[in-house]
C-alpha cells in the first residue's frame, strides 16, 4: 500500500531512530546520524520523523521523556 520510496524512507528513519536511541548525545549529533542514513535536508528529516515518531528527533537522541518530580 506504499511507494518504494516511501517503503526506503520509512526504513531508513526506523534506523535513524535506532541509532539516536542507542547513540551518546555528547559523541553524536542528529546531523551526522541523519547524515549516516542518507538525510541531507535537515528540516525535511526532522518534520518527517516527527510525523512518522510523535517525538523531534533531537528529543530522542537525548533520551527518554522525563515524568515530573
Amino acid at each position: 500500500g506504499i511507494s518504494p520510496s516511501r517503503c526506503n524512507e520509512l526504513l531508513r528513519l526506523n534506523a535513524a531512530y535506532n541509532a539516536m536511541l542507542n547513540a551518546s548525545p555528547s559523541a553524536e549529533s542528529v546531523t551526522t546520524i541523519a547524515m549516516r542514513f542518507g538525510f541531507t535536508h535537515m528540516g525535511r528529516f526532522a518534520k518527517r520523523y516527527a510525523d512518522t515518531f510523535g517525538r523531534l528527533p533531537s528529543a530522542v537522541l537525548k533520551g527518554p521523556p522525563r515524568g515530573p518530580r
